[in-house]
């Protein structure tokens, strides 16, 4: 992931921090794959008034919760405060892979609850002229005889390609013949 770049973008600074902080076997491992100016860049980074500022914010997110030794089923709060964490990809990237697979599903459990929570909520705050705009849309979507085509990434794009594809024209038996 850093070995590929000379020099580290902001994103990778904090991701970096975020490792070093919370993930000593990973940041190990990244750490030794650096090359000079890199480790030097990034420990000039770590002394930084801006890696100071951004760990204050990032502690209020991850509150409380130990990395380094977590139980294997959670309570709501440090649920609530994993789902946090999951939601901001510099710091869920560099805790993600001390989670056992029970673990993950229930923070990805959480998440899909606390989503919903917050589509009810939205719903809710919404006026009558909202809901009225919302529906009308939903109705135009439902009942639309030719719903739009975004197109078939990694598919043919012209029947010749098909055909090497799958094997036959798709225009029918009169274009599967052998040339």
């Amino acid at each position: 992931m850093f070995t590929d770049i000379k020099e580290l973008s902001k994103d990778k600074m904090f991701l970096l921090l975020n490792i070093k902080d919370f993930n000593d076997k990973g940041f190990e491992n990244v750490f030794q794959n650096l090359s000079k100016k890199q480790k030097l860049d990034f420990e000039k980074f770590e002394l930084s008034q801006e890696a100071k500022n951004y760990r204050c914010q990032r502690n209020v997110k991850c509150k409380g919760i130990d990395f380094r030794n977590l139980p294997e089923h959670f309570d709501n709060h440090i649920l609530n405060d994993l789902v946090l964490c999951y939601r901001d990809n510099l710091i869920w990237l560099s805790v993600s892979e001390l989670f056992t697979h029970e673990q993950l599903r229930q923070v990805f459990d959480k998440d899909i609850e606390l989503q919903y929570k917050e589509e009810e909520s939205r719903k809710a705050a919404m006026t009558e002229e909202e809901k009225a705009k919302e529906a009308a849309i939903w109705k135009k979507i439902r009942e639309d005889s030719e719903p739009k085509f975004y197109g078939n990434m990694g598919e043919p794009e012209t029947p010749e390609e098909f055909k090497r594809k799958y094997g036959y024209d798709p225009r029918g038996a009169e274009y599967n013949k052998e040339e």
